[in-house]
């Protein structure tokens, strides 16, 4: 199937409403997660041709969407694949260390998540959509 268009929307829980981001529908995004507060989004995508079945050079950026201004901020070219998928939980994010852990099962993070925080971020498996959802 060749693309025709990439959308990108948030959908509030709990008001039932979604807002269409307004990045280009050229614009593919490989990941995207909230910063500033849930005010902004940051999302690594490459510019690609639609309606073209060509293989293209995925030259990857990093964005900043600002939800309420709709502004688009570029804030790095040329990025290395360690950047492609960004996952800020907040801008003063602590480095993690496995030692000392314990290992967790998926299914056990989920209903701990579910359980005690009203956020959840959810990403489509479908061909161009992302979608961010969350509580206020």
């Amino acid at each position: 199937m060749v693309p025709q268009a990439y959308r990108y929307f948030i959908y509030d829980l709990i008001t039932g409403r979604s807002q269409e981001l307004k990045i280009p529908k050229d614009y593919k995004c490989a990941g995207l997660d909230w910063m500033d507060g849930n005010k902004a989004v940051v999302f690594s995508a490459f510019q690609t041709k639609l309606d073209d079945w060509q293989p293209q050079e995925e030259k990857y950026a990093l964005y900043k969407y600002d939800i309420w201004t709709r502004e688009i901020t570029l804030l790095k070219e040329d990025m290395i694949d360690s950047l492609l998928f960004p996952d800020w939980i907040s801008d003063d994010v602590l480095s993690v260390s496995p030692k000392g852990k314990k290992t967790m099962q998926w299914g056990q993070l989920k209903a701990f998540l579910n359980t005690r925080y009203k956020t959840l971020k959810t990403f489509s498996s479908g061909l161009s959509d992302f979608f961010l959802q969350y509580s206020r």
